[in-house]
């Protein structure tokens, strides 16, 4: 027979697999001890006696069942084996696996345990009750006297700490009875699957008048209670203590202190079977409490329904919690015991007496039936049905499903898209609105990852509903986040499902692409997310801070949308579609409908565009089978049957856009909606040229020179004009325009009036920003255009230049002060309205160089001495010319024995390019931007225009029900116009497809019959309803077709469906933008290299950040890149004609603390006939590399 455990069995500690810590139990320490356990728990040894108790060995490798090794410690080395249940227990937990067998005398094998064990709702809502017992071998914290001991107890992470009295000299070894109130009950509340197993924290505490002491304490995990609910057993604990007492004067092992307790878990339960009094109520619901403010006028006082305390509240105008069904206010500490003790009677039980704890004699709940609402109607996927008010008659058209998994607040360690799992972070719930609908969900505590796993379905009154998720704050019923998502964006993203998940789709979408490419430069951003396939949505703090995302939602949404009702006759459907647009006066809003306004316009002048490039032979193919189509029909079609080619027509339109949806031309269409290069490349490209022009000398005659001989001082420069020759009226060329007749290109540097003034001469370099610039001059240009006095230094050829530095052959010579300029090539206009290009070999524009001299007495006063004119034409057949030229008065005669010599060259732009990918019609985005800049530059803006439409569009302004008129007549046409459109390109396949049936009937009816007759019954209708005063069938058909359009969505509507991809496509649209724009910038200055970098003179003691744009042998100084991008001429500038001027300065040299990292210095000609050395600091070594880079590839 087997005996009782002696203490002799916990002497010998055994080895585990797992390190445990077990407490011993009640007398097993002494043989009296062991006696009196045994009298006091017949039951234990009762089934001793019967041996369906069994030790283990001490290899054994198996833990106990009933607290999973959560409970243990070193003293509880013995474990036991139940029969026949096999349930493993260790030596603490005895009593509770004796009390479960008793409890539970179905279980009679171990997989008959497991099974209940699994099939256990683990964490669930109900009362911890535990009783404090007595407590042995506590350490002392009283100095004088005996202390008197008490127990707090707090359920974590609820943390509602509730105690005992203290037992007044308890000393050591303290006892608490019912005299000091040791049942303590703690609320435990689990609304959510992710909710945490709360832990039992346990202290004790020695009352003193000054202040308790704390004596020792311990963690508790609850996981065993709630895994064997109902059970009540005693069982002692071990506490750690928070002093270190002396040693043992014996030197024995001390003592450790533990505690003993009554403990028990109770479960809430969910249906008739309720505990005690509860047992009565036919069904419970949780109570909805709210952040309670008062709104009346006077003094309210609240009491608690569960302390019947005052309810006081800190914050202003917020008075405790309030339950918005049954109206019962309680305290936030009093929330959980409201839920799991009081069951919620709803809306018609408010005027009832609210019930109390008090209401009962022993203290506990004692409640009356209440009376309870009738549950709302489920459908058969589980979701709750949620219906308008029974006064709506609006027809409905679908069903909203919303399965709202879970949210995630972010915190502070989620990083990007890595989340962090959060613990312990407030409480939460979420507010469900759509369409005039809302739904509360319930609410999850202490989590900031809450599992909600509600499903609600919402009836669809309005297709232009949005649906909205707000996640508030129970403490404060503050929103937290929400977001906000349109039911065109669902149905859309459903109809994409059908496009991309379709098996039998596939060989036609690879025959689709293979027929129409997606166009590249919108392949590269058009790429869709799986955001709505992994159900996530993004929580955005407030519509004004949509950037600012603080967490996301899981959820499920589906829109069913009921297409037999697609057919039906619905009253207003014209004024359910074009209400979309009534909205309020914003300028937001009719500049997104101006836009939106011009799409459509554009979408018209690209069928001008088709038609023009049909009946002009551009695809030569296509238009010789349409003139032959057109023919024949024109020949052999009876008129009787035209109505056919209507729908003939249609159906090959849909066919076209069918192709374009399946290859994926469509969603690339809505992704660049607006983006302007789309927009750009439907215009003609004229591409640029550079016009280089650099005045070698001049020749005056005896006779010029003797007139100006009175004059001292006298001094010569030519001014360079660009004559476009576009802007005669009269001529029947049709060339476009470019918007002026003279464009002035610039100015050489001045030079003294001699018979042969030379301006090749490197002794006499002075461009225009020199100080010895004349001072009307300086006042004329003070700040110019970007593209005038554009300075470059070009080099001669040496094999055919017969200067001197190309003579020598040691080096050939440089014009540093060439003039460059961009050209843009011409363009005409037919008859037919196309516009082409016109050759360079055509081109009608002139070079006009113009020689003025002055005298430096009177600087502003200018004569002009005559003008040479060069047909740009002429320089397209040689690479660079240098010719001398005739010079002419202002009444085009020649002056006597006055030339000009000047080199002239015309840069044709480059077939190839070389940076990105570009088409010989369309160019790449960089020389598209650069011509259209130029294009804008030839047209003078006219300042009192400017003036004028501000005066009008104030006056606009203020007319503001009028302009409203305008903004919703624009939205409305837009919406239809688009509606319609996306009715006919498979915006929705479903609704495509049956208009694409009606169109095969209706063209084979009316291939079949004669359209007279068909004319004639429409018309016999059309009287016969106007007989029976009852609705004209075109009345029905125009509205069923109102009500058709209704369902397409918008082009707003589709923008904000692809709002993810459109904002991954702005992104890289910017990138690219940014790109584009620094080689645009480039091309301005026409620079080799440009940036911002530190400088200084060689006098100089501060380094300065300027730009500084380098271009061949010339650095050009400007003091930012804002003047060099305003036109404002450069402060300074540096000719280098032989890299060894520049010079790297070592790393190691010395320096000053403020020096940059990385310096050189250069030694150049500021073309003012001295030189100069200026030093060129970098923070980077990789901007240093670069220019020094640039400067020896050019040489």
């Amino acid at each position: 027979m087997t005996r009782w455990p002696r203490a002799g069995l916990e002497a010998s500690p055994r080895r585990r697999r797992e390190s445990r810590s077990r407490s011993s139990s009640e007398g097993i320490t002494l043989p009296h001890d062991a006696e009196q356990l045994q009298s006091q728990h017949a039951e234990v040894a009762e089934m001793f006696e019967r041996n369906e108790i069994t030790p283990l060995l001490v290899t054994s490798n198996e833990r106990c069942d009933m607290c999973n090794g959560l409970w243990t410690d070193e003293s509880s080395s013995s474990l036991f084996r139940f029969e026949p249940s096999g349930i493993v227990c260790d030596q603490s937990c005895m009593v509770f696996a004796v009390r479960f067998v008793s409890e539970h005398p179905e279980i009679l094998t171990r997989s008959d345990y497991l099974k209940y064990r699994g099939d256990l709702e683990l964490n669930r809502s109900g009362v911890f009750r535990i009783t404090a017992q007595k407590a042995v071998d506590l350490p002392s914290v009283r100095w004088l006297g005996r202390q008197d001991p008490y127990v707090r107890l707090a359920l974590l992470p609820w943390n509602e700490p509730v105690q005992t009295k203290a037992a007044v000299s308890g000393g050591k070894n303290p006892t608490w009875r019912d005299e000091h109130a040791n049942e303590m009950r703690l609320q435990h509340r689990c609304t959510s699957t992710n909710n945490p197993v709360p832990t039992l924290e346990v202290q004790l505490w020695s009352e003193s008048y000054l202040g308790d002491d704390l004596i020792a304490s311990c963690l508790l995990s609850t996981l065993p209670l709630l895994q064997h609910p109902n059970v009540e057993f005693t069982r002692w604990f071990t506490v750690s203590s928070t002093t270190t007492p002396p040693p043992s004067t014996t030197g024995a092992p001390l003592a450790k202190a533990r505690l003993s307790f009554g403990m028990v878990f109770e479960p809430q339960s969910k249906g008739p079977g309720l505990h005690r009094a509860m047992s009565l109520i036919p069904s419970k619901q949780d109570h909805k409490f709210r952040v309670h403010t008062i709104k009346t006028v006077g003094v309210r006082i609240l009491t608690c329904v569960v302390c019947e305390r005052v309810i006081m509240s800190t914050v202003k105008a917020a008075s405790g919690y309030r339950c918005e069904e049954c109206h019962v206010d309680v305290h936030k500490a009093c929330m959980m015991v409201a839920n799991t003790t009081f069951p919620c009677a709803g809306a018609g039980a408010s005027g009832d007496k609210v019930p109390t704890m008090a209401s009962s004699p022993t203290g506990g709940p004692f409640l009356s039936p209440p009376s309870f609402r009738k549950p709302a109607a489920k459908t058969q996927g589980g979701y709750l049905m949620l219906q308008p008010p029974e006064t709506t008659t609006a027809p409905t058209f679908g069903h909203l499903f919303v399965h709202l998994k879970g949210i995630h607040l972010c915190s502070k360690d989620c990083v990007g898209d890595d989340h962090a799992v959060n613990v312990f972070e407030g409480d939460t719930y979420c507010r469900m609105s759509f369409d005039g609908l809302m739904h509360e969900t319930k609410e999850v505590y202490k989590t900031a990852d809450p599992v909600f796993d509600d499903k609600i379905c919402f009836l669809v009154t309005n297709r232009d509903a949005s649906f909205r998720l707000e996640t508030i704050d129970l403490n404060t019923n503050a929103v937290i986040g929400e977001m906000r998502i349109l039911l065109f964006e669902l149905l859309q993203a459903d109809a994409d499902r059908v496009i991309d998940a379709t098996p039998w789709l596939e060989p036609v979408k690879r025959l689709a692409t293979s027929m129409r490419p997606p166009d590249p430069h919108v392949a590269l951003y058009a790429s869709r997310k799986a955001a709505l396939a992994a159900e996530t949505y993004a929580l955005h703090h407030g519509a004004k801070e949509r950037e600012r995302s603080v967490g996301h939602v899981h959820m499920r949404l589906r829109y069913v949308e009921e297409k037999a009702k697609l057919l039906l006759y619905v009253p207003k459907q014209k004024v359910l579609l074009q209400g979309r647009e009534e909205k309020e006066f914003a300028l937001e809003t009719l500049k997104l409908n101006i836009d939106r306004l011009n799409h459509v316009v554009q979408s018209i002048q690209w069928l001008e565009q088709e038609y023009l490039a049909l009946i002009g032979w551009n695809e030569p193919l296509t238009s010789g089978v349409v003139l032959l189509f057109f023919c024949a029909a024109c020949l052999r079609l009876d008129a009787e049957y035209f109505p056919a080619v209507f729908f003939f027509l249609l159906q090959g339109y849909m066919l076209h856009t069918l192709v374009g949806r399946l290859s994926g031309q469509y969603v690339q269409s809505w992704v660049a909606h607006d983006d302007p290069d789309v927009v750009e490349r439907s215009r003609l490209y004229r591409p640029i040229a550079t016009l280089c022009v650099a005045v070698v000398e001049a020749a005056f005659g005896p006779v010029f020179l003797a007139e100006k001989a009175r004059k001292e001082n006298m001094y010569t420069y030519v001014k360079v004009v660009y004559r476009p020759n576009d802007a005669d009226q009269e001529d029947t060329t049709g060339l476009v325009a470019s918007g002026t007749t003279a464009c002035f290109v610039g100015r050489t540097h001045i030079v003294r009036t001699c018979a042969r003034p030379i301006w090749r001469s490197v002794a006499s370099i002075v461009s225009h920003i020199s100080s010895t610039t004349p001072t009307n001059q300086k006042a004329l240009f003070k700040k110019e255009h970007v593209f005038r006095n554009v300075h470059a230094s070009w080099p001669h050829r040496v094999a055919t230049c017969s200067c001197q530095p190309c003579a020598s052959g040691s080096k050939g010579g440089v014009d540093h002060h060439t003039l460059v300029y961009p050209l843009l090539q011409a363009a005409k206009t037919f008859d037919n309205g196309r516009q082409l290009l016109v050759p360079w070999s055509a081109f009608p524009g002139t070079v006009v160089l113009e020689v003025y001299n002055y005298s430096e007495d009177q600087p502003q006063i200018e004569t002009f001495v005559g003008c040479v004119i060069v047909p740009i034409a002429s320089l397209t057949a040689v690479d660079e010319t240098t010719v001398t030229l005739p010079m002419r008065t202002p009444t085009d005669e020649p002056l006597e024995e006055c030339s000009l010599t000047v080199r002239l060259q015309l840069r044709l732009p480059a077939t190839t390019p070389t940076d990105c990918p570009r088409s010989s019609i369309v160019g790449t985005p960089g020389e598209r931007k650069m011509s259209q800049f130029v294009l804008d530059a030839l047209h003078e803006k006219d300042k009192a225009s400017s003036s004028l439409g501000s005066a009008l569009f104030g006056a606009f302004y203020k007319a503001k029900d009028t302009t409203k008129t305008v903004q919703n007549a624009i939205g409305r046409l837009c919406a239809t116009v688009v509606c319609t459109q996306n009715l006919f390109n498979w915006t929705h396949p479903w609704k495509t497809a049956a208009v694409f049936l009606v169109c095969t009937a209706g063209a084979v009816l009316f291939s079949i019959v004669p359209a007279r007759y068909l004319i004639l019954i429409s018309g016999l209708l059309e009287f016969a309803a106007g007989l029976r005063k009852d609705r004209p069938p075109s009345n029905t058909v125009r509205n069923i077709l109102w009500n058709f359009i209704s369902s397409m969505p918008t082009d707003s509507d589709l923008m904000q469906a692809y709002s993810a991809e459109r904002t991954i496509y702005a992104t890289k649209r910017a990138n690219d933008e940014a790109v584009q724009l620094e080689v645009t910038r480039r091309l301005k200055h026409h620079a080799l290299w440009m940036g911002s970098i530190l400088t200084k003179g060689e006098q100089d003691r501060v380094w300065k950040t300027i730009c500084v744009v380098y271009r061949y042998h010339r650095f050009v100084f400007w003091k930012s890149a804002e003047e060099a991008e305003m036109g404002h001429p450069p402060f300074g500038q540096l000719i280098v004609d032989r890299l060894e001027d520049i010079k790297e300065i070592p790393d190691l040299m010395a320096r000053k603390a403020d020096d940059p990292r990385h310096i050189f210095y250069v030694l150049g000609d500021t073309g003012e006939a001295y030189q100069d050395k200026r030093f060129f600091g970098f923070n980077s070594m990789e901007q240093r590399d670069e220019l020094i880079g640039t400067i020896k590839a050019h040489g």
